[in-house]
């Protein structure tokens, strides 16, 4: 067996099996089949499914590195724990695993780029002569290392490529602009760490039920007011944040995830979906009165007035498209009409019921032929920056 060096506090795995395959003088593709018995596969840095050659290398236990050093603990926060069981024995080589099971276990956690804190970088060369990636501040929506109260900056090092990864010393960064409030922020990061431990007492579906009723956000003892809650914690974190983390949904859509959240089911949702409405419904403020019946979400029984509701959605479609095009005619940029109707919160209505959109299809048009277009049309001039 290969010796590997030990993990430093809060370093991701991948980032010691990078500092392995250097201190080895070999390049890490080399190191791949060494820990995975022949396959030139490349492990995930953030969750490879040969924990226990990892641990035998490093000198820990497997527990010492799948809890320490991977996303596992984050990714199976919120589950039963007869089944994080079930996937810890599966990770640590006790029972098989389902490749597609591994796969989904990681997309729970996967962010595009990896991240670093400046200041962390010039501790950790100081200190051992060497940087390495931080778990911490590679979770989904984390975008401030709360050690030294400084945001993340974003790298150029894609999250999935252990074959590509360097050390955060010699990877370009550029500042992450934020569209949060900066207490949101500090309460996202706060709470994607803790619950990193296994004993968290972080809120689950029970208390977040507990706390929207609280709130007025559930009527009676069953029944969830899905477009008002929907709509209220949209405006709270922002259609580009949801957009940017994987956590968008259509506001008139049937069961949009916040409240998926509060009702109990066998289908597990990415861990940052609770966080999320956990932070919203700590911070928000309590509704005066009980939503109305009508923000259940439901049709009301009785003659249908689709074409009136048809007519409302879009006037408020409306009003959001030209908000955004202002936006984006002041920045001076470009998208797709699928992004803008998108940010309006309009897409998918549109999409399935285009004829009943006649004013938002003629904005449609006229934004396709526009200098904010993404795609060129032909009907002006290429528009160059």
């Amino acid at each position: 067996m290969i010796p590997l060096p030990r993990p430093y506090a809060d370093e991701i795995i991948g980032s010691t099996l990078l500092r392995g395959a250097r201190w080895l003088g070999i390049p890490p593709k080399r190191l791949a089949p060494l820990l995975r018995g022949g396959s030139t596969a490349p492990p995930s840095p953030i969750l490879p499914s040969c924990v226990g050659h990892i641990a035998e290398a490093a000198g820990l236990s497997s527990r010492e590195i799948l809890y320490g050093h991977t996303v596992f603990p984050y990714v199976t926060a919120f589950m039963d724990k007869r089944k994080v069981m079930a996937l810890e024995r599966k990770l640590l080589g006790i029972d098989p695993m389902e490749e597609s099971c591994f796969g989904a276990l990681q997309t729970k956690a996967v962010v595009p780029f990896l991240r670093l804190c400046r200041q962390c970088v010039r501790e950790d060369v100081e200190r051992h002569g060497e940087s390495y990636w931080h778990r911490s501040h590679l979770l989904p929506g984390v975008h401030l290392c709360l050690k030294h109260r400084a945001s993340l900056l974003e790298t150029n090092v894609p999250a999935k490529g252990f074959f590509k990864m360097i050390l955060p010393q010699e990877a370009k960064s550029r500042k992450y602009r934020s569209s949060l409030r900066p207490a949101t922020t500090m309460q996202i990061a706060q709470a994607s760490l803790e619950i990193l431990d296994p004993q968290h007492t972080w809120p689950r579906t029970a208390d977040l039920r507990k706390l929207a009723l609280e709130k007025n956000y559930i009527i009676g003892v069953y029944e969830i007011p899905a477009l008002k809650l929907a709509a209220d914690v949209m405006k709270f974190y922002g259609s580009p944040f949801l957009d940017e983390v994987r956590c968008s949904y259509e506001v008139h859509k049937k069961s949009p995830w916040p409240t998926l959240v509060l009702r109990a089911s066998s289908v597990d949702l990415a861990p940052l979906k609770y966080l999320l409405m956990g932070v919203y419904l700590r911070s928000c403020r309590s509704l005066d009165s009980a939503p109305t019946r009508e923000a259940l979400g439901h049709q009301r029984p009785g003659p249908r007035t689709e074409r009136a509701e048809y007519q409302e959605l879009e006037r408020q479609a409306m009003r959001a498209v030209q908000a955004h095009l202002k936006a984006l005619i002041k920045a001076q940029q470009r998208t797709t009409v699928q992004a803008l109707l998108r940010a309006a919160g309009i897409w998918e209505r549109f999409r399935h019921n285009r004829d009943e959109f006649p004013m938002l299809a003629e904005l449609v048009l006229q934004f396709r032929a526009s200098d904010q277009s993404e795609r060129q049309l032909g009907k002006r001039s290429r528009w160059r920056k």
